[in-house]
């Protein structure tokens, strides 16, 4: 079994910060989880997929946020459905290297997804040929993605599962981190 792009995935060392929300546009489309090996030390059941960024397929009718158009105010508050976090990210005092590495994600994601604009109009014809378990997690009010979007991609991945998290923006990770962590943990321990 090649499990090279999985290690490969799971191995890449981003450059952290004190606050992991700057590597949003770092985190990959697809993460994959391989079974234990010496380069990751990492413990699960065979192979599995799960998806926690939303940008690749487009949903025609269904309109997407634009964080590109959106002041830094509007992209907080369409970030999370508690209005209390994104008045938490709005009131903090980052160093300059936070502010520089924010501010590098946003061109780096500008560059990766700018035209066509968050989708890769080639990708729903590719997506049938994922054939490990595969598990979709969405928040309900995701302003940016839609939940159709997480629909979309449930119904092109053949035998995926679909997780909406009620009450929850666009981070779910962030924002209901419980939730989150339970239905990958449920998802993984399922997929033996």
């Amino acid at each position: 079994m090649n499990i090279s792009a999985s290690e490969t995935a799971i191995n890449a060392k981003p450059k952290l910060t004190t606050d992991a929300r700057f590597l949003f546009s770092a985190i990959p489309l697809y993460t994959s989880i391989a079974p234990t090996s010496p380069r990751n030390n990492i413990a699960v059941p065979p192979i599995t997929l799960s998806r926690f960024c939303s940008a690749g397929l487009r949903v025609i009718g269904e309109p997407m946020g634009d964080l590109f158009m959106w002041s830094k105010e509007e992209r907080a508050y369409n970030l999370f459905y508690d209005s209390k976090l994104a008045e938490q990210r709005l009131s903090e005092n980052l160093s300059v290297e936070d502010e520089d590495m924010q501010l590098r994600n946003f061109f780096t994601t500008g560059k990766l997804s700018w035209n066509p604009r968050f989708h890769n109009p080639h990708l729903d014809k590719w997506l049938h040929r994922i054939k490990i378990p595969t598990m979709i997690i969405w928040g309900d009010s995701d302003k940016i993605f839609p939940p159709a979007y997480g629909e979309a991609y449930k119904t092109a991945i053949p035998g995926s599962q679909l997780l909406i998290i009620p009450d929850c923006g666009h981070v779910p990770h962030q924002e209901k981190l419980a939730e989150f962590l339970a239905g990958i943990d449920t998802f993984t321990n399922g997929a033996k």
